[in-house]
């Protein structure tokens, strides 16, 4: 009876699967995005971060602002403001939404939202100073940034964060 069995228990584990998507769209308002076949691209109408989103459910009152994140194939997303910490937000929710619709999970989107290819996703948040390598917070940065570039291609969404924020304000100053 073993090939039963494992037929059942594969059976077992889709609808375990298929249950715990429906639970956490429910969990995160969250839906199926459009895949598209287009190379490096996204519309993520009120996005929100999945664990904010989470941890207001679980806090009375508290509300997550959903951002419109949108990239076109080839371009750079660049986005700036005071230190809030929205910035980091937006880029951390760009590369885990992204991969949550790779993985076949919904996100906290609202209709319309769509994601194209994306066959790599490299991040650089926060700082990786290290003593032991012998590099400071910014040489820390370019490393991880030679690296994407030499590992990137058109499918590639690089996260980048706060890339001077390490360094010293005067030393990139006019003289």
């Amino acid at each position: 009876h073993l090939p039963a069995l494992l037929h059942s228990i594969q059976a077992y584990a889709d609808i375990d699967l298929l249950a715990a998507n429906v639970k956490l769209a429910r969990d995160l308002d969250a839906r199926v995005p459009v895949l598209k076949d287009s190379a490096g691209d996204f519309w993520l109408p009120s996005c929100r971060h999945p664990l904010l989103v989470a941890s207001a459910k679980c806090t009375p009152g508290a509300v997550v602002v959903p951002q419109d994140l949108a990239l076109n194939g080839g371009q750079v997303l660049v986005i700036s403001g005071p230190n809030a910490g929205g910035k980091t937000v937006a880029l951390k929710s760009a590369g885990l939404l992204v991969r949550m619709c790779q993985a076949a999970l919904p996100i906290p989107v609202a209709d319309g939202a769509w994601v194209g290819r994306f066959q790599k996703v490299f991040c650089d948040i926060g700082d990786q100073q290290s003593i032991a390598r012998e590099l400071s917070s910014f040489s820390a940065h370019v490393s991880a940034i030679a690296s994407m570039l030499t590992h990137a291609g058109p499918e590639t969404l690089g996260l980048i964060d706060e890339l001077g924020g390490a360094t010293d304000p005067d030393e990139g100053q006019a003289f």
